[in-house]
């Protein structure tokens, strides 16, 4: 039996032309001609700068889904885009959804990176290929405040939440390397909490403790930050999310540490405990604030449990 491959015909597009510190919107032509390439053509382009812009376009997607218009989403940006479309798109109805094919023209390109998709040629190629779109989990993070967020890479807080206060502070447009001048600037203001995680649910519940946490992660793919390793084990696929937690560490051996994660090296090493779960509830003192892929959202307490294989990705 013959092959299947992928066949849409009508994407309907969401553009983020201030993603990569406005980069992409120089570069709309040559995306166009790319598409164009993947034999897409531009029938519907929505812009989007953030996830309220997707809520507010969700109509455009409720009635073009009603009258059978479109087969597909196209992202174009980075992972703040992805992830702003997923959000969009879980306030409407399960069977409204639609498959995402994500363009990175983002600052990290986390979630598409273990994949080796790094560019618009990249995702031109796979798609002649393709047979199916993967399905993905998601991180549905919560709390008794009302905040809600559906993530697709990974959930941060601690050392990594003042690195995104650094990166949004010169607005990305150093690309990949906004990230690297923001770790070292929150490395001035290294700090610590208590931290309390509940993994896991009934009778399996476990507890983990740790008077001095200093950077937390909960990950659904394996990296982060435009290349960091964070999570060399996690899977999209495995209704399981990683969890990175380093605690009790001098500042010198929290960045020797730290430096291990960008090549996945930090794994068994002293102060890095390395968990899989489906659930998990975070408590902190003080506080931490929260970074659901990449945006400054919400603060601790959290509860996180795993939504297996809810969002079709085209990669």
């Amino acid at each position: 039996m013959s092959e299947t491959f992928l066949n849409y015909k009508n994407p309907i597009v969401f553009f983020n032309p201030k993603s990569a510190g406005g980069k992409t919107a120089k570069k709309f032509d040559i995306i166009k001609a790319a598409l164009g390439r993947a034999a897409f053509g531009f029938a519907n382009v929505t812009y989007t700068e953030t996830k309220k812009d997707c809520a507010e376009n969700n109509e455009v997607i409720r009635q073009a889904l009603e009258t059978k218009q479109y087969d597909l989403i196209i992202t174009i940006g980075g992972d703040g885009t992805i992830s702003s479309i997923v959000n969009g798109m879980y306030i409407l109805p399960t069977e409204l959804h639609l498959p995402i094919m994500p363009i990175p023209f983002g600052s990290g390109n986390s979630v598409l990176r273990e994949f080796g998709i790094m560019s618009i040629d990249d995702v031109a190629a796979r798609y002649q290929s393709l047979t199916a779109p993967k399905d993905f989990d998601l991180l549905l993070c919560e709390n008794d405040s009302g905040f809600k967020y559906y993530c697709i890479n990974l959930l941060g807080m601690g050392f990594i939440s003042d690195v995104v206060v650094e990166v949004l502070k010169f607005h990305k447009k150093f690309g990949a390397f906004s990230y690297v001048v923001g770790i070292m600037t929150a490395l001035n203001r290294f700090r610590a909490y208590k931290v309390k995680m509940i993994l896991g649910s009934g009778e399996s519940q476990t507890v983990v403790t740790a008077d001095r946490g200093q950077f937390l992660t909960l990950s659904n793919t394996q990296f982060s930050g435009g290349g960091i390793h964070i999570a060399p084990n996690a899977k999209y696929n495995d209704g399981l999310m990683d969890v990175v937690l380093l605690h009790d560490l001098s500042k010198i051996a929290f960045l020797q540490g730290f430096a291990k994660t960008f090549k996945g090296k930090h794994v068994g090493r002293k102060g890095c405990d390395y968990i899989q779960t489906d659930k998990i509830i975070i408590e902190t003192d003080p506080p931490m604030m929260l970074m659901p892929d990449g945006e400054l959202e919400g603060q601790t307490p959290i509860t996180v449990s795993v939504i297996p294989k809810a969002v079709k990705i085209v990669v």
